[in-house]
């Protein structure tokens, strides 16, 4: 495959690990080719080719690879959903992925996940010993008062709330890609402000 255009390219479009506009650095997707280690390092060998309009890039910011065929990204599977925030713990970030690969096809699936993802998070962020409903003690008395009126919008908290994990016949697409946010906004104000202010 020519990569002369591709390596030309700055690389104008948004990384699916992190979500940096960075440059891609190219390579062709080679196959056959077999990796053995020594104690001098590392070689390769073997008899392989170059896979036709297969390639593959990695991103200046985060060096996590994406597969390509011709234009299109093939792996990781592309998401119309924003990314994790950076400080997103893992435990909240598995359900958070997952729920970003299948959005596009289940948002009444993504929704599920990402209020498994809230209450992850609230888990971590709620000091042990007190109510059972670690979302609303969450709301209630970590997060700013600003923030409250999305838990009732997402149907996380009040009257027709959703419990985590359920299906919902009511959510929609904007209801998931809302509760993405949600999750990365909990994520900002309560991991990565104070962290910036420690300094």
């Amino acid at each position: 495959m020519d990569l002369s255009a591709r390596e030309r390219d700055p690389g104008g479009s948004r990384c699916p690990w992190c979500g940096a506009v960075a440059r891609r650095r190219w390579f062709p997707f080679v196959v056959g080719y077999e990796y053995k280690g020594s104690g001098e390092g590392a070689a390769w060998w073997g008899i392989g080719r170059e896979a036709d309009d297969i390639a593959m890039s990695f991103c200046d910011a985060c060096r996590q690879p994406v597969v390509w065929h011709g234009q299109s990204q093939i792996w990781p599977a592309s998401s119309s959903a924003p990314p994790a925030a950076r400080h997103m713990p893992a435990e909240v970030r598995a359900s958070f992925d997952e729920a970003r690969a299948i959005v596009d096809h289940s948002p009444r699936a993504a929704a599920a996940l990402l209020r498994l993802s809230l209450r992850a998070l609230a888990a971590l962020l709620v000091p042990p010993g007190g109510t059972d409903d670690d979302v609303r003690t969450l709301v209630e008395s970590v997060l700013p008062d600003t923030v409250r009126p999305a838990f009732r919008t997402a149907r996380v908290l009040g009257d027709g709330a959703v419990r985590p994990g359920e299906l919902d016949p009511r959510d929609d697409r904007p209801t998931a890609l809302a509760l993405f946010d949600l999750v990365n906004l909990v994520v900002e104000k309560t991991i990565a402000e104070p962290a910036a202010w420690r300094g």
